[in-house]
């Protein structure tokens, strides 16, 4: 039984009973308080003053490259090898959650047993716009399901190769000078070159 008097929660306005009498969230809404404010702290640094905003992150570089170059080899290695399979299981994720978010089957064949035959398709044909900024088009998916589904559809490979076929959607040269903006034929030749 704690000696202070039992109080509601500031963030989740539940009643808990405090460890220590400055105590102001219970004990699974404290970390995340804190992080919400770091990220707003942060945030208003990025826009208040982007001097030090830089100076706290190149810290933070030279501190983690200081901590990299003082493993050794092995260490480094699996150390790649743990942040590969994160990376990997975290796309996994992600592709998951926008398959059961625009329906989890082709939209033409209704195909479904392998997540991995499965694409997510711009309906309008612009991904071409989109193909660099790929993880920020799936965040937008997954943070505005309704507005990603009049613009995304989920298709299995043949039916996606199919339809690029049909509506003759490939980076052709009209496409790349609208997308790079440029007017010269030289850029163009020197582009189709270095493929």
């Amino acid at each position: 039984m704690s000696r202070y008097k039992a109080r509601i929660c500031l963030f989740c306005s539940k009643p808990y009973s405090p460890t220590n009498g400055t105590q102001k969230y219970c004990v699974p809404c404290g970390p995340l308080v804190i992080k919400l404010q770091r990220k707003t702290w942060y945030k208003n640094l990025k826009t208040l003053n982007p001097d030090k905003y830089e100076t706290i992150r190149e810290k933070g570089r030279q501190k983690q490259r200081k901590w990299y170059l003082s493993m050794n080899n092995e260490d480094k290695v699996a150390y790649m090898e743990k942040t590969k399979d994160a990376r990997r299981l975290r796309r996994k994720q992600e592709k998951l959650l926008v398959l059961d978010i625009l329906g989890n089957k082709c939209a033409k064949c209704n195909y479904n047993d392998d997540i991995r035959a499965l694409c997510i398709d711009h309906i309008n044909g612009d991904g071409y716009l989109e193909k660099e900024r790929h993880y920020e088009f799936i965040k937008e998916i997954i943070k505005n399901p309704t507005e990603a589904k009049k613009r995304y559809q989920i298709l299995c490979s043949n039916c996606n190769r199919i339809k690029q076929d049909d509506n003759k959607e490939y980076p052709t040269a009209t496409r790349l000078k609208e997308k790079y903006n440029r007017d010269s034929e030289k850029w163009l030749i020197n582009y189709y070159q270095g493929l």
